[in-house]
C-alpha cells in the first residue's frame, strides 16, 4: 500500500549514490554519481569567508540581493545577525544537547527512512495541528515519521503532551534572549527567523545521520501521502523542492518543502547553509535561492522543482493559468496520464504562504482542526472554525 510507505522507506535503486562500485558496462549506473571526484566542487563546505555573497564579480547573479560594500564576504555589514545565530547555533550545538537529539534519533528511525522535520513556537501550533489532522485523516500517524523542534517550552510541553518527539529544549535556557512564542498570522514576522535556524540545524544532522529528510513548515496540508512519490523522484538527485514563482532571489525553491537525498553533495550543501546562516535575517527563502546559485557549486547539485499540480500553494489557479499561458504547445497537449498511478487532480501537498494562512487553507477546504479536535470533514467559516489566529486556544490550553 503506497500510503503505508513513510517512516520506514529504504530505497536502493541500482546505480543509486549507495553502489559500491562502478560497472562501466552498466549504463544504469552514473559515472558522475557522489562516489566519485566531484570536479569543481568544493572539497569542503563553505564559510562566510570563502563563499564570498557580496561579491558582484565572484557572484554576478546575486548582487541585487548581497551588497556590503565595505567587504565581500558581507560580514561587517551583518554582525548583529551573524552574532544572533551564532549564539543558536552555539546552543544547539552544545555536546550534551547535541548528544541527547542525536541518541533520540537513532533509536525512534530506522536507518535510511524518510523523517519530516519542522518546528514551530506555541503561537503556531494550531497550524501544525491541522497539518496533523490532514495526516490523520489520510490514514497516517505523523508522531511515527516527524521530529519536531520545539522553540519555547509551551510548545514543548504541548507537543510531548501530545505523544510527538521532541527535544529536550534545554538549548533555549543557554540562549541570552528569549524566542517569541507569539505569532501574527504574518510570514517572516516575530520569531520567524529564530524559528527556522533552529529548523535548518536539526535538518543538517538529520541528513548528516544518513535519513531522507523533509524539511516541512508548519503551514502545510496532507491531501495524499506525498512521500512514496518523493523517493521516486529523488533517486540520482541531491534534493527536490515545491515551487515558488518568483525570479529573484526567492525563487525558484520554495524553502518551507524540501526533500534531501543525504547524498554527499546535499550534505556540504546543508552545511554551507549552516555556516552562512548568520547573514540572513528574517527570509530563508533568499538564503536557499542564493546558495544554489553561488558559483563555486551550483554546476554539481542535482535538483529539481517538483509539479505545481501536484505541490500547490495559495493562488495556484492564477499561477496555473499563466504558466498555460507561457508554456509551448507541447506542453499544452500532454501524454494522457488519466490511468497513471498519480492523477493530476489528486494533488499531494497544499502550502499557504503569506499572510492569513488559515483563511487561505480554508478555501481550500482543508481546516479539520477546530476547538482542539480533529474534525472529519473541513471547517469553512471563522465562525464555525474559530478565529483566524488561534493563540488564545493555546494560552489557555498551554
Amino acid at each position: 500500500d503506497e500510503d503505508s510507505l513513510i517512516g520506514n522507506v529504504n530505497v536502493n535503486p541500482k546505480g543509486s549514490h549507495h553502489s559500491a562500485g562502478v560497472d562501466n558496462n552498466d549504463l544504469s549506473v552514473d559515472a558522475l554519481d557522489d562516489h566519485c571526484t566531484l570536479d569543481g566542487h568544493p572539497e569542503f563546505a563553505l564559510t562566510i569567508e570563502t563563499a564570498y555573497l557580496c561579491d558582484p564579480i565572484m557572484q554576478p547573479q546575486l548582487k541585487s540581493s548581497w551588497k556590503c560594500d565595505e567587504d565581500t564576504t558581507c560580514k561587517t555589514c551583518k554582525t548583529e545577525s551573524i552574532k544572533r545565530f551564532t549564539q543558536i547555533q552555539q546552543a544547539f550545538r552544545e555536546n550534551n544537547t547535541q548528544e541527547k537529539r542525536i541518541n533520540q534519533i537513532r533509536e525512534k528511525y530506522p536507518a535510511g527512512s524518510a523523517v519530516v522535520v519542522s518546528a514551530v513556537n506555541s503561537g503556531q501550533l494550531y497550524l501544525f495541528m491541522n497539518w496533523v489532522c490532514s495526516c490523520q485523516k489520510i490514514g497516517l500517524n505523523p508522531r511515527d515519521f516527524t521530529y519536531i523542534i520545539p522553540a519555547d517550552s509551551g510548545a514543548f510541553d504541548y507537543l510531548k503532551s501530545h505523544g510527538f518527539l521532541v527535544p529536550d529544549p534545554d538549548y533555549l535556557d543557554l540562549l541570552s534572549f528569549k524566542i517569541m512564542s507569539s505569532y501574527r498570522g504574518a510570514a517572516n514576522m516575530g520569531g520567524h527567523a529564530d524559528i527556522n535556524n533552529l529548523l535548518l540545524l536539526a535538518t543538517v544532522d538529520i541528513v548528516d545521520l544518513g535519513y531522507y529528510t523533509l524539511l516541512h513548515d508548519v503551514d502545510m496540508v496532507w491531501n495524499r501521502n506525498p512521500v512514496p512519490y518523493l523517493m521516486s523522484v529523488i533517486q540520482r538527485r541531491d534534493f527536490v523542492a515545491m515551487l515558488a514563482p518568483r525570479y529573484d532571489a526567492q525563487g525558484p525553491v520554495n524553502s518551507g518543502f524540501v526533500f534531501i537525498n543525504p547524498t554527499k553533495k546535499s550534505r556540504m550543501l546543508m552545511k554551507t547553509l549552516e555556516n552562512l546562516s548568520g547573514l540572513k535575517r528574517k527570509r530563508d527563502q533568499i538564503l536557499w535561492n542564493s546558495v544554489i546559485r553561488l558559483t563555486q557549486i551550483s554546476g554539481q547539485l542535482s535538483w529539481r522543482i517538483l509539479p505545481m499540480k501536484l505541490f500547490r500553494k495559495t493562488g495556484i489557479t492564477s499561477l496555473l493559468k499563466k504558466q498555460k499561458q507561457a508554456i509551448s504547445p507541447l506542453c499544452l497537449n500532454p501524454p494522457d496520464h488519466s490511468n497513471s498511478h498519480y492523477n493530476d487532480e489528486e494533488y499531494f501537498v497544499f502550502h499557504a504562504v503569506g499572510n492569513s494562512k488559515k483563511l487561505s487553507i480554508m478555501k481550500q477546504n482543508l481546516w479539520y482542526f477546530v476547538n482542539g479536535v480533529c474534525q472529519n470533514s473541513s471547517c469553512n467559516s471563522l465562525e464555525n472554525c474559530g478565529p483566524e489566529i488561534d493563540a488564545e486556544f493555546f494560552k489557555k490550553t498551554l
